[in-house]
């Protein structure tokens, strides 16, 4: 319970803190949503979000953060073939990504696994 808040409340933070610093720039609007597939070489995206299936490339200057700390494209990859990672991608005016979140959490409770979504609440109805 108290990892739920903990995690809901810094992912809260880091979109509004994300927003508040990039309030006077071209900076237009968010998706979240699943990674299916990573094309590093192109520095691109495959995500599925409540909209559908969506490409998403990468800015030159993109910075990928899990738990605050950057990581690379390749550590996007799908877990295994039916767990995928949760990503918040800020994207400019022309479409692009300069700012990626990447979340990814499953924990044991009474003998079940429980995957948690980036804003700290339970996946998929699992209870």
């Amino acid at each position: 319970m108290l990892l739920k808040r903990v995690v809901l409340l810094t992912a809260a933070a880091i979109f509004f803190l994300a927003f508040s610093v990039y309030a006077d720039s071209p900076f237009l609007s968010a998706i979240h949503g699943e990674v299916l597939q990573v094309y590093a070489e192109q520095s691109k995206l495959l995500i599925k979000s409540d909209q559908g299936k969506r490409v998403i490339e990468l800015g030159d200057d993109c910075q990928i953060f899990r738990r605050g700390q950057k990581v690379t494209i390749e550590s996007l990859r799908p877990v295994a073939f039916d767990s995928f990672q949760e990503v918040l991608c800020l994207l400019d005016s022309r479409g692009l990504a300069n700012h990626v979140f990447v979340h990814y959490c499953v924990q044991e409770h009474n003998g079940i696994l429980v995957s948690y979504d980036i804003f700290g609440y339970v996946k998929n109805g699992a209870q």
